[in-house]
């Protein structure tokens, strides 16, 4: 693979990195069937109540769906006068994949403070719509989206992940410049993003330009691939910087190219609960 006026240094540079991809991603596989082997664990000391949303219930009742359930911790106590802004960031995420995330196993979010207090910030946070996306900086994230426009239905993968994308984009403009690129025209693009929520992504339209077959978005024939770039200004001069080639990479046996895991919240959980990601399930646009 190589990139418009790439050097020769950097594609031996970026050759060595994604051999150390590759290796990464046999590791975290091996690190998930390691913690899917694990014996049973201590018995639960407690079947604990808390208040929920539809009264008080037991920790036994939260198995809704299966017989996993993955509980956080947020920071949120009742003498604190502000809620952990980590715990905050990750939970915009989260939120965003819950409804994927809801298909495999079940999730809740488990706080120190009343009820109220909790059910106010969540409000505050918008873990349901979220606003607000900065420009910051030197540095641009473009995402290929898959959705060309001979396709009838926006790629469901890149959904699920841009779902969770959403809800991080504030705390990422903080610190970058994200933007979302597919090849329809920008209308329908749009009229997507109002169906899904995403509030905060900035999108664009490369129906008019080579972006995608230029840096990877496309394939020779047409097809659309879920590529992600980034871009750093210096001095006036836009230059390459890194493109996530593990997509190309040949996939280990039962696996796809996982080549932004990374950032997507949804296969990192399901990685911690015994049962696993499995091999056969993949988020589907409505449940």
């Amino acid at each position: 693979m190589q990139f418009p006026n790439e050097s020769k240094a950097y594609r031996k540079a970026r050759n060595a990195l994604l051999k150390a991809e590759i290796d990464l991603r046999r590791q975290v596989e091996k690190v998930a069937a390691l913690r899917r082997s694990l014996p049973a664990g201590g018995e639960v000391a407690e079947d604990y109540v808390f208040d929920g949303e539809r009264g008080k219930v037991r920790l036994s009742q939260l198995f809704e769906r299966g017989d996993t359930l993955v509980a956080y911790s947020f920071m949120y106590g009742p003498k604190m006068q502000r809620a952990c802004p980590m715990c905050t960031a990750m939970l915009d995420g989260l939120n965003g994949n819950a409804q994927h995330i809801g298909q495999r196993t079940n999730l809740v979010v488990i706080a120190k403070s009343p009820l109220e207090r909790i059910l106010a910030y969540a409000r505050e946070r918008g873990w349901f719509r979220l606003s607000q996306l900065f420009e910051r900086g030197d540095t641009l994230v473009a995402y290929s989206f898959m959705y060309g426009p001979k396709m009838q239905r926006a790629c469901p993968m890149c959904t699920a992940m841009l779902d969770g994308l959403n809800g991080n984009a504030q705390h990422i403009g903080q610190r970058t410049n994200l933007v979302v690129i597919a090849k329809s025209p920008l209308e329908r693009i749009l009229a997507y993003a109002r169906e899904r929520g995403w509030l905060n992504l900035g999108l664009l339209s490369s129906a008019g330009n080579n972006y995608n077959r230029d840096y990877h978005g496309e394939t020779a024939d047409g097809s659309q691939m879920p590529m992600l770039n980034v871009f750093v200004k210096n001095g006036g001069m836009l230059r390459h910087f890194f493109g996530t080639e593990l997509l190309y990479a040949r996939e280990e046996k039962g696996q796809n190219a996982r080549h932004v895991d990374l950032i997507w919240p949804l296969w990192n959980l399901l990685d911690f609960t015994p049962e696993g990601r499995g091999a056969d399930w993949y988020p589907k646009l409505s449940y």
